[in-house]
């Protein structure tokens, strides 16, 4: 879920990326280290939110663009 709404929020304001990528990786961190998951669940876990986030991102820019959004 973190890196669902990470990947949305870089989408629709890019200027997020350093501040989020920062987080995402302390987090992914503190769950391998802190024994709470296993390095390929959070790797797929990544992988499946990041790219749900994204299409989420894209599909709002793609709405926003049809309907004289702001951007």
């Amino acid at each position: 879920m973190a890196s669902a709404f990470a990947l949305a929020m870089i989408r629709l304001q890019p200027r997020t990326l350093p501040i989020l990528t920062v987080l995402l990786c302390i987090g992914a961190s503190l769950l391998v280290v802190g024994d709470w998951h296993f390095l390929g669940d959070v790797i797929v876990g990544t992988f499946i939110g990041g790219t749900a986030g994204f299409a989420a991102g894209e599909l709002w820019l793609e709405h926003e663009k049809g309907h004289g959004g702001a951007n």
